[in-house]
């Protein structure tokens, strides 16, 4: 999912905030969150959404360059 932003959205793109608000909506088996911008300090913010798991049972993580995830079809 998309989360451009740490603070807000913008007319085409998930913030944070927003971006949490729905995961809590859909309750996915895990989440991660792309497209992120360089105010997005990965280590804390992935700390943060780490806490989720416990508080909320939300897996959720940012992505990074060169994830890969494997895909069986």
């Amino acid at each position: 999912m998309d989360a451009l932003r740490p603070d807000r959205s913008s007319s085409t793109h998930f913030g944070l905030p927003r971006a949490l608000e729905e995961v809590r909506k859909i309750k996915p088996k895990k989440t991660l969150f792309t497209g992120m911008m360089h105010l997005m300090d990965h280590e804390k913010v992935n700390s943060d959404l780490a806490r989720l798991i416990g508080t909320d049972g939300l897996d959720i993580q940012l992505s990074y360059d060169g994830l890969r995830i494997p895909v069986r079809l």
